[in-house]
């Protein structure tokens, strides 16, 4: 590569030869980018920069991810990993109100105290949900399934959805309420609940009761139109799944379990789907785009895809409702909570062998996690 006097050398970390290469020409770089689609334009420069050893830019640095410091494992780091949850829990129990929750004004401090991992910021994104609880990833199959078996009453009661998501309301109120009856016809009943000091609650939950604990399988949120009510539906589920199970009715469910949880976001005749986990931090994630609510007449398949929707959550919720009334002390550890589903592999002699999880090895990027093997292979 040809250089220039305004040429910086650059450091990539990226395993690179201890000879150094030239810099790249930022100028010719950059009028090279240009020239071509994003994603093609992203692709071309990284590729460019692997070859290139000096000082990378913070942006791109982020964008790339950095891996840790020597990892810490065992015993001890699990530890380290649950206090630091539970202190992150406290601070979700401050003094707030509905008003606080409705107000996306605050929700930039979530950028220092990085409590919620939802992709707001970029940099604060989790790890993908999908790792943590199969339930997430059957509900995306399902979700695309075009032989998914869909009853004739469920796809009447789509209709009827469609309809009423379409039709304009004086309030969210008015919205809230015909919309959540027919939900409830098809999920079952959609009830209420309350957390902190100030009574805040979502627009609607269900719930699992296990003795004197309570599980949440999913948190509904409304808006009456899109960019009404002074915040985003995303948001406010997030908000609320960490206000719920930070709760003490949760502290036994948290202790156990991941606690998944799905979101469902209205805006007007806009819906969208999330998933959350709680890890070390809260990690809540969009499952599905917003997806319209109203009748398209040029696409008549439109009312099956959304009826295949439904039908895929109220799985889903069956799921957790089984997971959660089957979930004690002597079904799980614990300690794995914080750590992907997947706990055994086949090798190449066609045997399972189940590891146990020990840390994190990335903060950020592509998420890696060291493990060992548990003796005589025994499974979780």
């Amino acid at each position: 590569m040809s250089t220039t006097s305004s040429s910086t050398n650059v450091n990539i970390p990226f395993g690179l030869p201890e000879d150094g290469v030239q810099g790249l020409d930022r100028g010719e770089a950059y009028t090279r980018w240009m020239k071509r689609g994003p994603a093609s334009q992203i692709v071309d420069l990284v590729e460019e920069l692997k070859k290139i050893k000096g000082v990378v830019e913070p942006g791109l640095k982020g964008l790339l991810g950095k891996r840790t410091s020597t990892p810490e494992v065992g015993i001890d780091s699990i530890k380290r990993e649950k206090l630091e949850a539970e202190r992150l829990l406290r601070l979700a129990l401050m003094q707030v109100t509905r008003q606080w929750l409705q107000s996306q004004q605050h929700f930039p401090a979530n950028k220092k105290q990085k409590t919620i991992l939802n992709g707001r910021p970029f940099e604060q994104t989790g790890p993908p949900v999908v790792l943590f609880h199969p339930v997430f990833g059957e509900f995306i199959r399902d979700m695309d399934d075009q032989s998914l078996v869909i009853p004739d009453k469920t796809y009447q009661l789509t209709e009827d959805f469609l309809w009423a998501s379409a039709e304009f309301y004086d309030d969210e109120d008015a919205r809230k309420t015909t919309i959540k009856k027919i939900l409830g016809k098809i999920w079952g009943h959609i009830g209420s609940a309350n957390f902190g000091k100030r009574d805040c609650s979502s627009d609607g939950v269900l719930i699992t009761n296990i003795n004197e604990s309570v599980a949440y399988r999913m948190i509904l949120e409304f808006k009456n139109e899109v960019g009404t009510g002074g915040t985003d539906p995303t948001l406010q589920t997030a908000l609320y799944y960490r206000g719920y199970r930070s709760q003490d009715d949760a502290k036994s469910i948290r202790d156990l379990c991941c606690c998944p949880t799905f979101g469902v976001a209205i805006a007007g005749p806009w819906m969208c789907i999330l998933g959350a986990v709680l890890l070390d931090k809260t990690v809540v994630q969009l499952l599905t785009p917003f997806l319209p609510l109203t009748e398209t007449l040029y696409d008549d398949k439109h009312v099956g895809r959304v009826s295949r929707i439904l039908v895929a959550l109220g799985r889903a919720f069956d799921k957790l409702q089984m997971f959660y009334t089957g979930l004690t002390s002597s079904s799980v550890d614990g300690q794995q909570r914080y750590f992907p589903h997947f706990r055994q592999f086949v090798d190449s002699a066609g045997t399972p062998v189940a590891f146990t999880y020990l840390s994190q090895l990335t903060e950020r990027g592509v998420p890696d996690w060291c493990g060992r093997q548990r003796p005589n292979g025994i499974s979780a």
